[in-house]
């Protein structure tokens, strides 16, 4: 459902799977009367509910370009530079001091 008074909020859902628990229940507010309208339409012609096309929408949306997914591991090998350390290590530099 769409509401329009606050700002945008989530909360976890309750899942009918048990494998699928990290489903989360997205909450709008504030949508344009002309942007609600748009959406409506596109699920319309598109033959899925407002839901539906709002979901597929934010999965086109999220999907990362190949070179976003280079970005993002090469943040991840500079925060990680110098290499691993091995847990045993860390865990007598711990004790030590």
């Amino acid at each position: 459902m769409v509401a329009r008074d606050a700002e945008a909020s989530y909360a976890p859902a309750q899942s009918r799977h048990p494998e699928e628990t990290d489903m989360v229940q997205l909450t709008l507010h504030n949508l344009d009367d002309a942007l609600l309208g748009r959406l409506r339409t596109r699920a319309l012609l598109s033959g899925r509910t407002l839901e539906e096309e709002v979901q597929a929408i934010l999965v086109a949306a999220a999907d990362l370009a190949p070179n976003e997914r280079v970005a993002v591991v090469d943040r991840i090998a500079a925060l990680t530079q110098g290499g691993q350390r091995d847990a045993a290590d860390l865990q007598r530099e711990e004790r030590d001091r």
